[in-house]
């Protein structure tokens, strides 16, 4: 009965992600058609790094978008057809057929729960992005997304709390990556925001 469970379960999850994987194309394909640059964020990018993809679940997909190209991204996602939920903020959310985008302007937003600015360490991301084989997507660097990978734990057990997902983002993100990582670089940026003892104990952990 157990077994009969989790196979249902798979199911499910492989059959949302097709449909997920069909409508982020569809929207990565207009943004290509209208010429806006693009960045996908966490859960969908680290997805590939799972053993098994289509079993990283996620409830929404986050990009990043440059302020400048707000109302024309607006305007190609109501093209569409996805509905303007909130446009408040740094971040606005689209939904469509049980579909949720969430289109940040920003990495990072306000204030947190030290002295930090991470608004505007984060912001300085944008000049980093680097060229992929898409011509409007722009990807972050390894290093520059663990680093704000671990940002995004440290946020959530700051407020909400974090579930077990996040550390197995990370763990995976590691296992297929941690040769190629510049770690002097990623250590020398996290002693600078004051998060580095922070992620080496969710490096431990992983």
């Amino acid at each position: 009965n157990a077994l009969k469970k989790f196979k249902e379960a798979m199911v499910g999850a492989v059959f949302r992600s097709t449909l997920l994987d069909s409508a982020i194309s569809e929207v990565t394909d207009q943004f290509e058609k209208e010429g806006i640059p693009y960045t996908i964020l966490k859960g969908y990018r680290i997805k590939e790094d799972y053993p098994i993809p289509e079993l990283r679940t996620m409830g929404d997909v986050d990009f990043l978008i440059d302020k400048k190209y707000r109302t024309q991204m607006d305007k190609a996602l109501t093209e569409i057809g996805y509905e303007k939920e909130g446009l408040e903020g740094s971040a606005w959310v689209y939904k469509q057929a049980g579909i949720m985008l969430e289109m940040h302007s920003k990495l990072a937003s306000g204030n947190y729960w030290n002295d930090v600015d991470y608004e505007k360490y984060f912001s300085g991301y944008f000049s980093r992005l680097k060229k992929s084989d898409h011509s409007c997507e722009k990807l972050l660097s390894l290093e520059d997304h663990f680093i704000f990978l671990i940002f995004h734990f440290a946020k959530h057990l700051n407020s909400s709390g974090a579930g077990i997902r996040m550390v197995l983002d990370l763990a995976f993100y590691l296992k297929c990556h941690i040769e190629e990582i510049n770690w002097q670089y990623v250590k020398e940026e996290l002693k600078n925001i004051s998060l580095l003892e922070f992620a080496e104990n969710v490096l431990f952990l992983c």
